[in-house]
């Protein structure tokens, strides 16, 4: 995740205003977007084709007729209680890209959209991805796949493991509905229609790369937080939710196999990409070498215009993200260099037994297969 954001932000975004568009869709696609990578790469670029289309239309009202604009988009799988909701998020450089006579290349910002052109927008990506739909999705799919069986649980934000007596998930509400419906925010840039919602309310201005960045590792990020997962007194898994429901739900406890059902529904399929680039952004587009080095001051590294991924250490990694110096001695404040890499278990059993840190060596468990059903009672997945 980090290093992703870090290449983006350095290496394909170029220095300009940046609006994010994210696209959810209604209840009734999810499962065939989900299941279907290549239906949910199409969804995709009917969304970008929609977001881009509208960006040029609004260059060549203000006179710019080769207007030329590019975007990042990714699939998210998840939502916040580890549910399968395959959406949509665009990173878009809030404008377009023209080259004037002289042969320069200049970013010309786009206006302010309103509330009517996201709505506009959203209607031509309702009707576009309704035809896609109707056109691609099979209605022969296996559904006695133990695979779809998660999936279906997922999407209704069930237990899939758990008896017929409980198929929903244990809810603990803390909070008053009548509170959470006073905490409701105004849509804004926000449209939805017959159950698409777009929502572009999100900008990140011209020069502030490292909100650009935290909202990079935000498209990128894992489906789950560590800390957000706990296990009760009677071993079963507590998932806290980012944001209360309208109901006033804050958590949702699992048994440990359902817990499992729905981690392996988030999964994508292998060799499947996620992150997509589109337009002047593309990997093979001929204005890219030049629009993401665009607003960049002289003294950029020569890298930043490499297409390919650079490796990066992991204190430079540690120093984005969590502002973290590692290499700076947090006693004296001098710089620390690397004076040897011990890869003979003996001296470092040495050193570790002078220092009265722990030395012993820990004893991995044989692998073995995943459980089967019949080993574990019906007790075993009674919710607490």
């Amino acid at each position: 995740m980090t290093e992703l954001a870090a290449h983006l932000v350095d290496h394909v975004l170029p220095v300009a205003r940046t609006r994010q568009w994210v696209l959810s869709l209604p209840f009734a696609l999810r499962a065939s977007v989900a299941w279907d990578h290549d239906l949910a790469l199409a969804v995709q670029r009917v969304v970008v084709r929609a977001v881009l289309g509208a960006y040029r239309r609004r260059a060549q009202k203000a006179g710019i007729a080769d207007g030329r604009a590019g975007a990042i988009s990714v699939i998210q799988r998840f939502g916040s209680a580890l549910n399968l909701n395959p959406h949509f998020h665009l990173l878009v450089p809030d404008g377009v890209f023209a080259q004037a006579a002289s042969g320069s290349l200049r970013f010309h910002p786009t206006q302010r959209f309103s509330r009517t052109d996201i709505e506009r927008i959203a209607k031509t990506i309702r009707i576009r991805v309704t035809r896609l739909v109707a056109r691609r999705v099979s209605h022969d799919d296996d559904v006695s796949d133990p695979l779809a069986t998660c999936y279906a649980a997922s999407l209704a934000n069930a237990a899939a493991r758990e008896p017929a007596a409980h198929h929903r998930a244990l809810k603990l509400s803390t909070f008053h509905t009548e509170r959470m419906l006073s905490m409701k925010k105004p849509l804004g840039l926000r449209a939805r229609d017959e159950g698409f919602d777009l929502h572009a309310g999100v900008v990140v201005p011209k020069r502030q790369r490292k909100l650009l960045e935290h909202l990079c590792r935000y498209l990128t990020r894992p489906a789950l937080s560590h800390d957000r997962i706990t296990l009760t007194e009677n071993s079963r898994v507590r998932i806290q939710l980012k944001t209360p429901w309208q109901d006033g739900t804050t958590h949702l406890t699992l048994d440990p196999l359902a817990f499992c059902a729905r981690l392996s529904a988030l999964i994508p399929r292998p060799r499947k990409n996620l992150l997509v680039y589109h337009g002047v952004l593309a990997p093979n587009a001929r204005l890219r070498p030049r629009i993401v080095t665009l607003g960049r001051t002289t003294n950029s590294e020569p890298a930043l215009i490499k297409t390919k991924r650079p490796h990066r250490a992991w204190a430079d990694l540690m120093r984005r993200t969590f502002a973290i110096d590692v290499t700076t001695c947090p006693k004296c404040g001098g710089r620390l260099r690397l004076m040897a890499i011990l890869l003979n278990p003996r001296a470092a059993v040495a050193i570790l037994r002078s220092l009265g840190l722990p030395h012993e060596r820990i004893t991995l468990a044989p692998s073995r297969g995943p459980p089967d059903e019949h080993m574990f009672d019906e007790q075993d997945f009674q919710v607490a």
